[in-house]
């Protein structure tokens, strides 16, 4: 269910609010990483069918339209259910491969990961969207695009990029050459730099919002997508007209605040 994806996200957020707005590894989860014959999980940014979620790839692809006409709330939740199970913990979120296979796809999509590199992807991915509003896969697109301003962001987010991500490597491979002072201090001040500030300005229930608009259901009664979001887990008050404000803020910033946008392959 999509209510065990917000669960799992709220659940690290809250670890790395604890942590003064930084991501910890646990030893044990370190050292499965380090003896694993992958170099990290930076490299699946690049790969769309690795970033987030199969879900989102699908409903955001140029041939999605019919898809996103006919789908219903129901079978992108049970679509979603492949993806999570909460019961086994953050580290072990994801299976060793998941397949997303559904009559109203093209073809099936089997995805072999190590969980623990698809669950760090994916948490790192929307931790960028609550800190700067826009995923880390977003990011690191502006980011090869020249844009320095999102290179710095998205090494705040994950700090691995620097050793494991191959532009972010010889960008500063080139900075340290060039004695490119500037530069140097902005790493170093984006290294140092927290991953998640203490008050967040963009909540999780934005991200099923989106969702909602990706499936065009937000022009659906307001009562009817509170109850969707009650059972999904992101709230838990029946005020109606609290929420009819948050999903009134959130339509008048679609387009401008939040970028769900995936890289073009």
């Amino acid at each position: 269910m999509m209510g065990d994806l917000i669960l799992l996200i709220e659940k690290q957020l809250e670890n790395v609010q604890s942590n003064d707005g930084y991501f910890y590894i646990t030893d044990e989860a370190l050292e499965n990483l380090s003896n694993s014959e992958y170099l990290g999980w930076t490299h699946f940014y690049k790969d769309n069918a690795c970033t987030l979620h199969p879900i989102l790839k699908a409903l955001t692809s140029p041939s999605s339209s019919e898809i996103i006409e006919k789908a219903t709330l129901q079978n992108c939740e049970q679509i979603m259910s492949q993806l999570v199970n909460i019961e086994d913990g953050f580290e072990n979120a994801y299976s060793s491969s998941i397949t997303l296979s559904s009559t109203k796809f093209a073809e099936s999509t089997t995805i072999p990961l190590p969980p623990e590199f698809c669950a760090f992807a994916m948490f790192f991915n929307f931790l960028g969207l609550f800190q700067f509003g826009k995923l880390l896969t977003v990011l690191i697109q502006e980011a090869e695009n020249a844009d320095e301003d999102s290179f710095f962001k998205a090494i705040q987010i994950d700090k691995s990029l620097i050793v494991d991500h191959s532009f972010f490597r010889k960008r500063i491979y080139h900075a340290q050459l060039q004695m490119d002072k500037d530069f140097l201090n902005r790493l170093a001040l984006a290294i140092k730099g927290k991953a998640l500030s203490k008050k967040r300005k963009y909540k999780t229930i934005n991200i099923v919002f989106y969702y909602f608009h990706l499936l065009k259901l937000l022009d659906l009664p307001h009562e009817e997508l509170l109850d969707a979001c009650i059972k999904i887990g992101v709230t838990d008050s029946p005020d109606i007209n609290g929420f009819s404000k948050k999903l009134r803020a959130f339509k008048s910033s679609i387009g401008t605040q939040f970028q769900f946008s995936l890289p073009s392959t």
